[in-house]
């Protein structure tokens, strides 16, 4: 329709050159679309297709203003129905379709992406200065349809819905206490050997062997006090003793040995050191003696049990085992132990121990036992791959370390142990084997002293001679 009155009719041309624009992008009626509709010249039509621009470009800026400047988005369109539903963004910051879906909050559980248009274009305005300011927008348009909802997704979300609501269920651990033993394995303490620090390194003689033994008893009694324990069982030999005879020879290799002091001195030590570990002990729970020979001392660890069973003749909170058997079968409900030095049985046939072991218990061997062999001789942890221990058809086969100090023959062959240790073993008798634990002493005691009696010092170079107790 042709106006009458073009300048009359400007505002109304203006109106539906915005209704009617040519492209999205100008967001107006350009000129010639005006000039046909209009039947008007191209002057007028120009004005008319600048104002309907500047107004585009108000609008915007007014809009963008509206949204806040914290707002990535200067336009946002959603439209839902029934079977799909259209979002469109424009702004400068959102890009990604997931920015738009995360901005225009579309439920996600219901719709899905059946397709999208991503595209961009730069938008000139003045500034207050009247500068051109260009401004790179971005248009995002997602085309949703209805999410599929398969068979197996609606029975799950049916069944959730029936599954009544329930307090996660609570469990209370069994009892496992039972009744405990604990074995006090202090191997090879070689009573009598003498160990001079500028040759070895390290200082030991008896009264060094003796607070050595009372520290790590100690530190037994009071580690497992708490534990409710039924009864200790403590080995005696093991190489107590470092000598045999007043000769100061090995027994079988007629060694020369290094040697603190005389025959009497060296038992009377052994024989204090080892009642204070019995009477300690045995303040807690009973004590079971019982006699494993070592290399260095056959005779002289048995007198020492023969010794002991007269001392506590009678005590019902000790008993001594003083069978002339050099190895040892030990039975506490499941827990069965063989107990020996290992001297005479060469390293070479330490796989066959659980057969000898399974001959010599042949009566006390049952389905369900927990089997050990525990042997001393080496000083040291067995460890083969640095492993403490190996198991042979259900045995486990264990060296036990020892506190000793090395001596000069050890020395010169290159057996030199810094790791010095005891330990102790806490058997449970219905569920087996409950823990194994080191014992160490203060380093302090290996230079003649110790912290049992700071008072007593050594003299770099000398010898260290303890005073008896």
């Amino acid at each position: 329709m042709k106006p009458l009155n073009p300048e009359a009719d400007f505002e109304a041309m203006v109106r539906w050159s915005l209704a009617n624009p040519s492209t999205r992008r100008s967001g107006h009626a350009g000129r010639p679309a005006i000039e046909e509709h209009f039947g008007v010249g191209s002057g007028v039509a120009q004005r008319v297709a600048r104002e309907a621009a500047g107004r585009v470009r108000t609008g915007h800026q007014a809009a963008q203003a509206e949204a806040g400047t914290d707002s990535p988005a200067a336009g946002l369109t959603y439209e839902e129905g029934e079977d799909r539903a259209r979002l469109v963004t424009v702004s400068r910051e959102i890009r990604s379709v997931e920015d738009a879906l995360a901005y225009g909050k579309v439920d996600m559980e219901r719709w899905e992406v059946a397709r999208s248009k991503i595209n961009s274009w730069e938008q000139a305005s003045k500034d207050a200065d009247g500068a051109i300011q260009v401004t790179p927008l971005w248009q995002v348009t997602v085309h949703l349809k209805p999410r599929m909802v398969t068979g197996v997704e609606q029975a799950l979300e049916a069944l959730v819905a029936r599954v009544p609501a329930a307090p996660a269920p609570r469990y209370e651990p069994l009892s496992r206490e039972g009744e405990r033993k604990v074995e006090v394995a202090l191997y090879d303490l070689h009573f009598g050997l003498l160990a001079w620090a500028p040759e070895t390194g390290e200082n030991y003689d008896v009264t060094i062997a003796r607070r050595i033994m009372g520290d790590a008893v100690a530190q037994i009694a009071e580690r497992t006090r708490g534990l409710g324990v039924a009864g200790y069982m403590l080995p005696i030999g093991n190489d107590l003793f470092h000598v045999n005879d007043p000769t100061g020879l090995t027994p079988m290799s007629k060694n020369r040995l290094d040697v603190d002091s005389r025959l009497p001195k060296i038992f009377s030590e052994a024989r204090l050191a080892l009642c204070s570990a019995v009477e300690v002990l045995a303040e807690i729970a009973p004590v079971e003696l019982i006699w494993v020979p070592g290399n260095h001392d056959p005779q002289t660890s048995y007198w020492m049990l023969q010794v002991l069973a007269a001392r506590y003749a009678g005590n019902e909170r000790v008993t001594v085992d003083t069978s002339p058997k050099p190895r040892k079968v030990w039975r506490y409900g499941i827990n069965l132990l063989w107990l020996l030095h290992g001297c005479d049985l060469a390293q070479k046939n330490e796989k066959a121990l659980p057969g000898l072991f399974a001959s010599e218990a042949a009566g006390l061997w049952a389905p369900g036992q927990y089997r050990e062999v525990h042997r001393g001789h080496t000083h040291k942890k067995n460890e083969l791959w640095f492993m403490a221990s190996e198991t042979y058809g259900g045995v486990v086969v264990r060296t036990i370390p020892s506190l000793v100090a090395t001596d000069d023959w050890h020395f010169r062959k290159g057996f030199v142990e810094t790791s010095k240790t005891a330990q102790f073993f806490v058997w449970n008798r219905e569920y087996g084997l409950e823990s194994v634990q080191d014992v160490h002493v203060a380093r302090s005691f290996y230079t003649g002293g110790g912290v049992a009696n700071p008072a007593t010092t050594v003299a770099e170079g000398t010898t260290p001679v303890g005073a008896d107790k």
